[in-house]
């Protein structure tokens, strides 16, 4: 679990540097106002995301076939990239058709 928090810090420090760099363009991009999402309902999803070891992210092609899908399986798979958590049992994203 420590190497997962390691790397959920180092995605931190790498979006810091992108906020630092890019100032209000990269603010402008963490509007949660386009998601219809409550900052604290986020952060509870991010909080069990990072406190449980094992994920596994099942997607259908309702996600691959919309217009935004290829951005929604990238954001998805990066998820799972920034965290570790690929390429090990139960742990990985999943398209079933």
């Amino acid at each position: 679990m420590a190497a997962h928090r390691r790397c959920a810090a180092s995605w931190v420090a790498a979006l810091d540097l992108i906020a630092a760099r890019f100032g209000q363009a990269a603010a402008a991009r963490t509007d949660l106002s386009v998601t219809g999402l409550r900052r604290a309902a986020l952060r509870e999803f991010f909080d069990m995301w990072i406190g449980c070891e094992r994920v596994v992210t099942v997607y259908s092609q309702g996600v691959n076939r919309l217009p935004s899908g290829t951005d929604k399986v990238n954001a998805i798979l990066n998820c799972h990239l920034a965290t570790g958590r690929i390429g090990r049992p139960a742990i990985s994203p999943s398209s079933r058709m």
